[in-house]
């Protein structure tokens, strides 16, 4: 891929006997730049719509920064399924409507499926939400190796 890319990773995380969810995002530049990181913490809400969450939340914060090219990393390959597939603009989910017009806003974009050992930062993330019931809008220090790793594994997918 060449041109100015940003990787968007996503990450939920559930903790169903605490009825609580969160959602957790990583934006880096293609060379390997960190842009931002945020963990949302969403309340009772299903797997499958805390990851769509992440992905709306990250589409969001990129095109409104202005960046037009976006790689989105998801391990949750039906998360993948359900946003490429176009016939799905008609679906019953409003978060998935709303993903779909959001994406139509950028002008380049794609999704991929990784396996989690790629996405450590994006799940550490929600999981910081999970444990602090907070918002955070940048890095925490203690996730600066994890970063590292996370950069060394994408590094071979980008």
């Amino acid at each position: 891929m060449t041109g100015n890319w940003i990787h968007l990773f996503t990450d939920g995380a559930v903790k169903l006997d605490a009825c609580f969810a969160a959602s957790g995002v990583m934006a880096c530049k293609q060379e390997e730049e960190w842009i931002v990181g945020f963990n949302c913490y969403l309340g009772l809400c299903t797997v499958f719509n805390v990851e769509l969450w992440g992905v709306l939340d990250g589409i969001t914060l990129i095109h409104e920064r202005g960046y037009q090219k976006v790689v989105i990393h998801t391990k949750n390959l039906k998360v993948v399924k359900v946003i490429q597939d176009a016939y799905l603009t008609d679906s019953f989910s409003v978060l998935l409507r709303r993903i779909h017009i959001s994406l139509q806003a950028i002008q380049h974009w794609k999704i991929k499926h990784v396996q989690r050992e790629s996405n450590q930062v994006a799940g550490c993330l929600a999981k910081l939400a999970t444990i602090r019931s907070t918002n955070i809008k940048i890095i925490p220090e203690e996730l600066v190796p994890v970063f590292e790793i996370d950069r060394i594994e994408n590094s071979r997918l980008c």
